[in-house]
Parts: C-alpha cells; structure tokens; sequence
C-alpha cells in the first residue's frame, strides 16, 4: 500500500494568515453574542489555540484502507490545501 502526501512550501506564512483570520472571526462573533446577550465586552483576557489542522484534521486522513475501497486516481489541482486554526477568546464582560 502507497500513500500519496502533500506538504506546503511556508507553512507558518499561512498558519499566520489563518490565524488573523479566525482572530477577527471569533472578535466578530464575541461582539455578536455580547449584543444579543445584553452585556458589553471587557478587556479581551487570553486567547487559546486548539490546533492546527489540514483539510483531515491532524491525523492526515484515513491511515487504511481496505483494497476495495480504493478508487480510481483523483485530479489534484493547486492550491486545494487547506490550514485551519482554531481559537478561543476568553472576555471580561461588563
């Protein structure tokens, strides 16, 4: 059995991109729910990362695979790698 991996040439150039983005995400929907519940935000208290995960999650897909299960060859195409993070904000609020 063969496997077939992809890596990313910068890596930590796109987990900062991805990071930035789910920051301004999770500011947007703090705001949001402070709005709906009635309360206002605070100092922002500490900020957790869960992970860096591919399209898989962390353990790249399926590790086996029975022989029938495999089907014919996919079309690979650039640029369908995807980097997600995963943050938590943590608020005071008022």
């Amino acid at each position: 059995m063969s496997a077939l991996s992809f890596t990313v040439d910068d890596p930590v150039k796109l987990e900062n991109e991805a990071r930035a983005e789910a920051l301004a995400r999770a500011q947007t929907k703090a705001k949001a729910t402070a709005a709906a519940g009635g309360f206002r935000l605070g100092r922002l208290l500490g900020i957790d990362e869960g992970g860096v995960y591919d399209k898989y999650g962390r353990g790249g897909g399926p590790e086996m695979m029975a022989l029938s299960d495999i089907s014919p060859a996919p079309t690979i195409e650039p640029g369908s790698q995807e980097i997600r993070i995963s943050l938590t904000l943590r608020y005071e609020i008022k």
